[in-house]
């Protein structure tokens, strides 16, 4: 397992496992079925590599880790390096578009940013929020993706053209998390000031607050349903 703190955790598309990274930048791949568990390391240059997230394309070939290092390191299921992407920015949040072809970045510089897969070249990037970006969700269908900040908003973009299409506001401070619902028929948010908002993506309106507790709600997720 892990010693240092885990702050990232995924699981594979095909539910065969899950990728966990932690504060010194270990990153494990579990594997349900064979119980096999291969180690990655994120090596920092003058610091020590925090990984904040990580993400499986598609047809897990290609394994991604957010951190806090200024690059965006990619591997095969082998463990080998593949590509290094290059925000220039501590990345929170990374994700794939559903076909696996486009690597879509939330960076503390409050930029989204697109990086072509396969050659890791830059593709198109927009000034997103005016504070970091802390969550980030692409839709099923890869039309929209939702992005939510510090500065307390939550954003609705198409994608890959990355227009601005609605802003939700209703959190009081950071908003920590933001998800898709498996129909793409609702929003949900998460925050620092305890409560889970339901948003309909369509009209962005309200559908509802729920309050967590009294402490942040740092991350959220829809089970298959919705």
């Amino acid at each position: 397992g892990h010693i240092a703190d885990v702050t990232a955790l995924a699981a594979r598309p095909d539910g065969s496992g899950v990728i966990s990274g932690d504060w010194e930048g270990l990153v494990k791949s579990w594997d349900w079925n064979t119980e096999d568990v291969h180690t990655l390391r994120v090596r920092g240059d003058w610091i020590v590599a925090q990984v904040y997230h990580s993400a499986w394309n598609p047809d897990e070939t290609l394994l991604l880790c957010a951190t806090n290092r200024g690059d965006l390191p990619a591997w095969n299921r082998a463990g080998q390096g593949v590509h290094v992407y290059q925000p220039q920015a501590i990345t929170r949040r990374v994700a794939f578009d559903p076909d696996g072809s486009i690597v879509v970045v939330a960076t503390d510089s409050a930029d989204v940013m697109l990086f072509h897969a396969a050659d890791s070249t830059a593709y198109r990037s927009v000034r997103a929020h005016r504070a970091p970006i802390l969550g980030l969700s692409v839709q099923r269908d890869g039309e929209r993706i939702a992005t939510a900040s510090i500065d307390s908003t939550v954003k609705l973009w198409s994608f890959p053209d990355l227009d601005l299409l609605r802003s939700f506001v209703g959190h009081r401070g950071a908003v920590k998390d933001v998800e898709f619902s498996p129909e793409g028929d609702m929003l949900a948010s998460s925050g620092a000031d305890g409560t889970i908002r339901l948003w309909d993506p369509a009209s962005g309106r309200s559908l509802g607050v729920l309050q967590a507790d009294d402490s942040e709600v740092d991350d959220i997720a829809f089970d298959f349903r919705g």
